[in-house]
């Protein structure tokens, strides 16, 4: 069995391309490609791919929307989904909504498949501009 931590696999670039203090292309650690690959697959419209138009989710539907409440449970269930269908070397244990007066964090609790012993916590913010209501 590959130790993985010693391959290359999962490490590269991250997208989306992000400043730091190195500049912006700094090959990226296994988890920080896994959180950028998630993230690229939740908000990437279904079928706006040409050539991968699997890739993609709900999610940006969902918050785009006009709603009052956005549901929990919801969310979960896209993240979830999005990561069987686009992320297969992701884990998912857990997704948390955490309403801010910025907007509102979509918090995920994953590891990667190879080492489930190691869930990691990532959030995102969504400004409230970006949020229908």
């Amino acid at each position: 069995m590959t130790n993985l931590p010693n391959t290359t696999q999962l490490r590269g670039l991250g997208l989306p391309a992000l400043k730091g203090s190195k500049g912006y292309f700094v090959p990226k650690k296994q988890y920080d490609s896994a959180w950028s690959d998630l993230l690229m697959a939740l908000f990437t419209a279904p079928n706006s791919r040409p050539l991968k138009r699997s890739l993609g989710s709900r999610l940006r539907d969902l918050l785009f929307a006009p709603v009052n409440d956005i549901d929990g449970q919801v969310i979960q269930y896209v993240v979830k989904e999005t990561v069987e269908r686009n992320c297969p070397h992701l884990t998912v244990h857990g997704t948390n909504l955490k309403p801010d007066e910025k907007g509102i964090y979509i918090e995920v609790i994953f590891s990667l498949t190879s080492d489930t012993a190691q869930p990691v916590r990532r959030s995102t913010l969504i400004p409230k501009s970006y949020i229908s209501g």
